[in-house]
């Protein structure tokens, strides 16, 4: 968030990690998941999500 919100002048809206089978939400970050984040620049606001491959726990 903090990158995000002062590296590029953006405003964070959300930013979510779920479980990419069922969209439930994760209480250990391993296996697939998908980072799902919205951020507003002025007056756009920029949708997003990906699925990501985490190896080991966070």
């Amino acid at each position: 968030r903090e990158k995000i919100t002062l590296g590029s002048h953006g405003m964070i809206d959300y930013v979510e990690v779920r479980d990419a089978n069922d969209l439930s939400e994760v209480t250990d970050i391993k296996g697939p998941v998908l980072l799902a984040l919205a951020v507003k620049f002025g007056t756009t606001r920029l949708i997003d999500n990906k699925v990501v491959e985490v190896e080991h726990d966070v």
